[in-house]
């Protein structure tokens, strides 16, 4: 069965944006992109929320290779990408299709589906719902050494707790450290 993996980028005080949606923050290098390259290999399904898939819709398919590595550009790119929205009515960008809710019985159906894994970037109140409903299998949680004081939570509308096992600890010489937990 495919896994459902949330990768997100994590301020020291707990938020994945700033409060007006700010990610400029993020502390990218060459060996963090060599981390993202080996997600990729792993994943060929993108789950977003509206907001997070505007912004990454609005990069991504006219990104240049000079700027962005050119796997990463073709991950982005050809991956299937399901965008929950209740207000989106098309997309523009290659392999999307909206749906109007997160509906547990088909994501249970997405993950048995054959394929690779399923990952979640950014959007925050998709990662709240889809953990209210025991659907994230894997945390990839790169933690910034930045304090935003306010912003975006990871797990908007989380309504239980959720016990995660001891993570796999991977620091960055750029100051940020990777912690990959796994769902008890």
């Amino acid at each position: 069965m495919r896994s459902i993996i949330v990768c997100n980028w994590l301020s020291l005080d707990g938020f994945i944006a700033g409060p007006k949606g700010e990610t400029d923050w993020f502390s990218w290098s060459d060996e963090i992109a060599v981390f993202y390259k080996q997600i990729h290999s792993t994943v060929d399904t993108i789950l977003f929320g509206r907001k997070t898939y505007e912004i990454m819709a609005a990069y991504w398919p006219t990104a240049q290779s000079a700027a962005e590595d050119p796997s990463i550009i073709a991950h982005m790119n050809e991956s299937k990408k399901i965008v929950y929205s209740e207000t989106l009515a098309t997309t523009n960008w290659n392999n999307t299709e909206v749906e109007k809710e997160i509906d547990p019985a088909a994501v249970k159906e997405l993950k048995e589906q054959p394929g690779k894994d399923i990952i979640v970037y950014g959007s925050g109140s998709v990662v709240g719902r889809l953990i209210s409903l025991n659907l994230v299998d894997h945390f990839y949680i790169m933690i910034s050494p930045i304090l935003l004081g306010n912003g975006k939570q990871l797990a908007a509308g989380l309504d239980h707790f959720v016990k995660l096992n001891k993570p796999e600890v991977f620091p960055f010489a750029a100051g940020g450290v990777l912690l990959k937990y796994s769902i008890s």
